[in-house]
């Protein structure tokens, strides 16, 4: 485009720097910037279009949507976050209540003991009742007695001996009968009169022998021979 020059009146292109006849320096017209288009308080929304209806609009409907999102999920987590401390609640209850359990089979081994203890205690013979002591310790003083009494009366008699019927063989009882007193607590006083000991003349007399026993320490403590 063709512009007169300001100082000669040359004619010259509006985009020349300077007149070529004159050197005069020409300023480029700055041009003035369009305004900006009015800003709509929707501009940030986004838009949608409802291929149904054909219609154009804002993404206000999103935006209310995904509000409710956001509600909606905080809500859950609260829930999530309650039964979660419900859950471990309960298992810490459990975790005291398993802790406290033992308690209660000490106490019962306890009382059993104590049970125990007392039947024990029950079962245990006065030491000074004879009668008591027999029933109790019969069998293993019978026994005792009878396989040391052998041996106390060789040393005693000048002749031969021998026992009774009754008191010979495997299944002979030689010491069939005890004594009503007790000399020492927890010691049977037994006695048999089913020993046969020969006299000077050949003839067997029946003689008494008694075996003291203590029942505590299941041990034979002597015999003493009574002879007619």
């Amino acid at each position: 485009m063709l512009v007169n020059c300001p100082e000669c009146g040359r004619q010259i292109s509006d985009q020349a720097p300077a007149c070529p006849g004159c050197g005069f320096v020409l300023t480029p017209a700055v041009p003035k910037a369009a305004p900006p288009p009015p800003t709509s308080p929707y501009a940030s929304m986004p838009s949608y279009h409802d291929p149904a209806s054909g219609k154009h609009g804002s993404g206000g409907g999103r935006t209310a949507l995904t509000v409710v999102g956001v509600i909606g999920g905080l809500f859950l987590l609260l829930v999530l976050v309650g039964t979660l401390g419900g859950a471990s609640s309960s298992s810490d209850s459990s975790a005291a209540n398993s802790e406290a359990a033992p308690t209660a089979p000490a106490a019962t081994t306890a009382a059993s003991a104590s049970r125990s203890a007392a039947v024990a205690d029950s079962s245990a013979p006065n030491l000074s009742d004879a009668r008591a002591l027999d029933d109790k310790y019969s069998t293993p003083a019978v026994a005792a007695c009878g396989a040391y009494a052998d041996d106390y009366i060789k040393d005693q008699v000048h002749y031969d001996y021998k026992w009774d019927p009754d008191a010979s063989g495997f299944f002979g009882v030689r010491f069939e009968k005890f004594r009503n007193s007790v000399d020492q607590p927890g010691v049977l006083t037994l006695v048999s009169d089913r020993l046969l000991i020969q006299n000077p003349y050949g003839a067997y007399e029946r003689s008494m022998i008694t075996c003291r026993y203590n029942t505590q320490t299941e041990k034979v403590l002597g015999f003493e021979l009574i002879q007619p």
